[in-house]
């Protein structure tokens, strides 16, 4: 039995971030805060649900509370002027409130709108991990993976991060899991990263 460090007390990190979140006039200055992974023990498959629940209620605190530029770091579409512009809204509105059923069937009409988008593709991606359709979400994230890796965009470093962790804890709980969320658990640990942390843990439960 390996011991890993829970994300459960992440919470406790991104409460003190939404709280200085909110008195800020403009949250686009707050950084994320570093995610962290205490104690917790136990085999892989039995702390995977309690682990993919965290991830979620995780990305929800940063949401709500200003700490992730969500908006900001997620490259724009590719139109100069989006008409559909009010649908992606609707869809993140959706997806904020943890309405994944609706935010997916919206992203998935703006998706085919804009095939090209990213914003779009990633939080489709995300709609099917929490729902848990991981297959489907484990093959959107390794194509925008691979997509936005060939890209070497230094300005997207950070959302490239994103869709690895996802892209880990979406094969994690598909079949062919941790051989391939061990290699991205590998690249996303690095001094500095958003994810250094949560992957160290990650690694070793694995």
């Amino acid at each position: 039995m390996k011991t890993s460090m829970s994300l459960l007390s992440i919470l406790g990190i991104l409460l003190i971030c939404a709280t200085l979140a909110v008195s800020q006039q403009n949250f686009k200055q707050i950084r994320p805060a570093s995610w962290e992974i205490p104690a917790h023990s136990g085999n892989l498959q039995s702390l995977l649900p309690v682990l993919m629940q965290d991830v979620i209620n995780t990305r929800f605190a940063y949401l709500e509370g200003g700490c992730i530029i969500s908006a900001s770091t997620i490259p724009a579409s590719t139109a100069t002027c989006d008409p559909d512009a009010e649908l992606f809204m609707k869809a993140k509105g959706h997806f904020e409130r943890y309405e994944f059923e609706l935010a997916m069937r919206h992203f998935r009409v703006y998706n085919e709108l804009h095939p090209d988008d990213e914003r779009s593709a990633f939080y489709l991606a995300l709609t099917q991990l929490f729902r848990g359709a991981y297959g489907s979400a484990t093959e959107r994230l390794s194509q925008l993976n691979k997509r936005v890796a060939l890209q070497s965009n230094p300005t997207k470093v950070e959302f490239l991060d994103d869709i690895r962790f996802y892209f880990a804890m979406a094969s994690l709980m598909s079949t062919n899991g941790p051989r391939i969320a061990r290699t991205l658990f590998r690249q996303l640990n690095y001094a500095g990263g958003k994810y250094e942390h949560v992957s160290k843990g990650m690694i070793n439960l694995l």
